[in-house]
C-alpha cells in the first residue's frame, strides 16, 4: 500500500481513522485543509494568493465554520425529534435528497417556460439546476469562483458579529483527476476529463442515478449565464447523495497521492471584520469587484448601495477622528501657551454678581 504524502502524514496524525474505531465527522475537515496562519490584512491576503497559481479555485464563507454544504443538502438534512413513552431521541437526518432533488428539478422544468422564452433540452440535468441555482432555487451544486477576490468579496459581503470569515481554495486540476479516476471505477465509460463536451454529456447522464460513487466531481453547464461569466463561476457537486459534500471531499483528501494539500482554508483574523474589513472592500471595489458588478442587473446595482454607504459612513467617522483630534491641539495649544511665562493670559469675562435682598423676617399683616 502506497505511504501518505508528508503533509497528509503529519496532518492525519491526530485524526481517528476508520481503522482505529474512528468516525469521520465533518469537523475533523479542518485538522486537513486549514491553514497555519491567519490573515490579518490586505497584504497577508495577498501574499497567500500569491502562493496558488490559475489551477485553484476559491469560495468565500462570511462564517470560517460554516461547512461546505449546498442548498438542497442543508433544506433536506434535519434534526428530527421523537418521543417513545417517556424516551425523548433527537437524531441528523438526511430526508429524502435525492427524491426532493427529482421532485424539485420537474416542477421547475414544467414552471419556467412562463418566465423565460428559452429553455434548456429536458436531458441538460446541469443546465436546469444551474439555472434553478441561478434563480435561488434548492440544488445540489456549489458556488465556486477562479478568481480569490471574488471570493474574498463574498466573505466579507456580510459580516457576522464576533466571528471570523474564511477562504476555501481548491486545486481544480487535483479534482478533475481524483474525481475522474473514481468515476471510472465505477463506470469505465467515464470520459477523459479533458473533453469537456463529452463529461459535460456524461455528467448529465448519470447525475440523477441512485447508484453513483461517492465521489465530489466538476458539474457545469454548456451555457454560462451573465453572474457566472462576471464571477468567474462553476460548480462542484457530490455525485451520490449516501454523504454530504464535505464528507465525500474528506475521503478524497484522506486517500490522495498529491504532494501538496489540494484543498486549504484561510481564516481572516477577527479583527479583520472590524479593521481592515472597510479597506479590503475599498480595495476590491479599486479592482471593480462588488455587488453591482458581480450580480449584472439592477438588484446587484441597489446590492452594491449597501457597502457603498459602509464606505461613506466610514468617511464620516474619519473626519470626525480627526476634526475632534485638531480642536483638541487647538486646545492643548492655547492652554499651554497661556501657562508660559510672560504670556498674557485672556481676560476671563464673567457675569456680573447680582446682590440678593436681606433676609428679613415674617411680614407682619396690618391691623385693622
Amino acid at each position: 500500500m502506497a505511504q501518505p504524502p508528508d503533509w497528509l502524514a503529519r496532518r492525519m496524525a491526530e485524526v481517528p481513522g476508520e481503522g482505529s474505531g474512528g468516525a469521520i465527522l465533518p469537523q475533523q475537515f479542518g485538522d486537513l485543509v486549514e491553514e497555519d496562519r491567519q490573515a490579518w490584512t490586505w497584504t497577508d491576503f495577498q501574499g497567500w494568493v500569491k502562493e496558488l497559481d490559475d489551477r485553484w479555485s476559491f469560495r468565500g464563507h462570511a462564517v470560517a465554520n460554516w461547512r461546505l454544504e449546498a442548498t438542497l443538502e442543508r433544506a433536506t438534512t434535519q434534526l428530527v425529534a421523537a418521543s417513545i413513552g417517556t424516551v425523548f431521541h433527537v437524531s441528523r437526518q438526511r430526508l429524502r435528497p435525492g427524491t426532493h432533488e427529482k421532485e424539485l428539478l420537474l416542477d421547475f422544468q414544467r414552471g419556467a417556460h412562463q418566465y423565460m422564452a428559452l429553455t434548456p433540452a429536458e436531458e441538460e440535468v446541469v443546465d436546469w439546476l444551474a439555472l434553478m441555482q441561478h434563480h435561488g432555487a434548492p440544488t445540489r451544486l456549489l458556488d465556486w469562483t477562479r478568481s480569490p477576490y471574488v471570493a474574498l468579496y463574498f466573505a466579507l459581503e456580510k459580516p457576522q458579529p464576533k466571528e471570523r470569515s474564511a477562504i476555501w481554495a481548491i486545486d481544480r486540476e487535483w479534482m478533475d483527476k481524483e474525481s475522474s479516476e473514481a468515476m471510472r471505477k465505477h463506470d469505465p465509460r467515464c470520459p477523459n476529463p479533458s473533453d469537456f463536451k463529452a463529461m459535460c454529456r456524461y455528467i448529465n447522464g448519470v447525475l440523477l442515478k441512485e447508484d453513483n460513487p461517492t465521489v465530489v466531481v466538476p458539474a457545469n453547464p454548456m451555457r454560462m449565464n451573465d453572474r457566472m461569466t462576471a464571477q468567474q463561476g462553476h460548480f462542484l457537486c457530490n455525485l451520490s447523495h449516501e454523504e454530504s459534500f464535505d464528507v465525500s471531499l474528506f475521503r478524497m483528501l484522506r486517500t490522495t497521492t498529491a504532494k501538496e494539500r489540494p484543498v486549504r482554508k484561510l481564516v481572516l483574523a477577527q479583527d479583520v471584520e472590524q479593521d481592515q474589513r472597510i479597506v479590503m472592500l475599498r480595495e476590491l471595489r479599486r479592482m471593480n469587484i462588488h455587488s453591482a458588478s458581480l450580480f449584472p442587473g439592477l438588484d446587484g446595482f441597489a446590492r452594491s448601495l449597501g457597502i457603498e454607504l459602509e464606505c461613506r459612513i466610514d468617511n464620516d467617522k474619519d473626519n470626525w477622528r480627526r476634526s475632534f483630534k485638531e480642536q483638541e491641539n487647538r486646545t492643548s495649544t492655547i492652554r499651554v501657551n497661556a501657562e508660559k511665562p510672560g504670556t498674557s493670559r485672556p481676560t476671563e469675562v464673567s457675569e456680573p454678581v447680582r446682590s440678593k435682598p436681606p433676609k428679613t423676617g415674617p411680614r407682619l399683616k396690618k391691623g385693622r
